[in-house]
């Protein structure tokens, strides 16, 4: 049975986590209402651009009407020349009718290019006004749409709170039974949590020993050369240099992979896991140099080693409980051991015989 505490803290979970839903909610309601203001922005500005068309449309009908007013004023000035040209036809007729002529094509030309053009400007601001219109239209159902878009995650809102309610409520009422369950869950949950870590040392390790291995792989050869100089095979010492020289390079290029900041590689936090690692050598050789002083006096059970921060002990009285004529200790030692410096995976212990 859960503990008030543990009951409290679990309320206290699910208060937190009904509290980052519904800010949740409340922050997709502040982008909704900033995207319907955004288009209520977009639909002011097609109402600024339908006005301007209006008054491009009324510039140019004041325009027509001045072109018009011209045109006959031209008129009353073109038959005011033909009368002075007819009344010169007389005293000559000839030259005058040529004139008149010219006079009287270049005016019909004149004319119909001012109607071309005045019928030209009416399509275009017909055209601008339709498609003016027609953008109005478009925002409105947008604005239409956005609304529906709202309205629907309201209601999308309230049926989650709601249903978050009633969850709650059943997780109220059957939190008694759920509560081995839940104390089952965290044992699994820190033992998954206790292999993860662990998982996370061995890699920590590999990086250490890729970040190191040119400068060892160095180390050693120079012994090499120092201890056999003189009996050493030409041919070891060929590939062996060679194999140094690969290793220097993959050191080289982890380096400067790392000193390449693409990714963080937490540099600090890898430094604190190799010195809790050495700190943690030291401690369990000091354990090994205790246990084996006093492995003759234990009578309760051998302590074989740790994984992570779980400490593994077997039983040397097992007697005829199940499983006893399968278990090996040394076996189990030498498992163990190999699990603490990297060279096996916990899952490498599925099938023992073990608690």
């Amino acid at each position: 049975m859960p503990t008030p505490t543990e009951l409290a803290a679990q309320l206290k979970e699910a208060k937190a986590r009904q509290k980052a839903e519904r800010e949740a909610q409340q922050e997709a309601a502040r982008q909704l209402s900033a995207q319907a203001k955004a288009v209520r922005e977009q639909a002011k500005a097609a109402r600024d651009a339908e006005k301007a068309a209006a008054a491009q449309l009324a510039a140019a009908t004041r325009e027509a009407r001045e072109r018009e007013k011209l045109e006959k004023q031209a008129e009353a000035e073109r038959k005011r020349l033909e009368k002075e040209a007819l009344r010169e036809a007389r005293e000559a007729a000839a030259a005058q009718l040529a004139a008149e002529k010219a006079a009287l094509r270049e005016s019909k030309e004149a004319e119909k290019a001012a109607r071309e053009m005045a019928a030209k400007e009416a399509k275009e601001a017909k055209e601008a006004e339709k498609a003016a219109k027609e953008a109005r239209r478009a925002e409105e159902q947008r604005e239409r749409e956005v609304r529906d878009a709202l309205r629907r995650q309201q209601q999308e809102s309230l049926a989650a709170a709601r249903a978050e309610e009633v969850a709650q409520r059943a997780q109220k009422r059957k939190a008694e039974a759920d509560a081995k369950a839940a104390e089952a869950e965290i044992k699994r949950a820190r033992i998954r949590q206790e292999e993860c870590d662990e998982t996370i040392r061995q890699i920590h390790l590999i990086r250490d020993e890729l970040e190191t291995v040119g400068e060892r792989a160095q180390e050693l050869l120079e012994k090499l050369v120092y201890m056999c100089s003189g009996g050493t095979d030409p041919t070891d010492l060929q590939w062996m240099q060679a194999l140094v020289d690969e290793a220097v390079k993959s050191q080289e290029r982890l380096v400067k992979l790392i000193e390449s900041a693409t990714i963080d590689w937490r540099t600090e936090q890898h430094a604190r896991v190799i010195d809790e690692e050495d700190e943690a050598e030291d401690d369990e050789d000091e354990e090994d140099d205790e246990d084996e002083e006093d492995e003759d006096e234990d009578d309760a059970g051998v302590k074989l080693g740790k994984f992570g921060k779980m400490e593994v002990v077997a039983d040397e009285d097992m007697g005829d409980e199940e499983g006893a004529e399968t278990f090996d200790q040394e076996e189990y030692k030498r498992a163990m051991a190999g699990l603490r410096k990297g060279r096996m995976l916990p899952k490498d212990l599925d099938g023992m015989e073990h608690d």
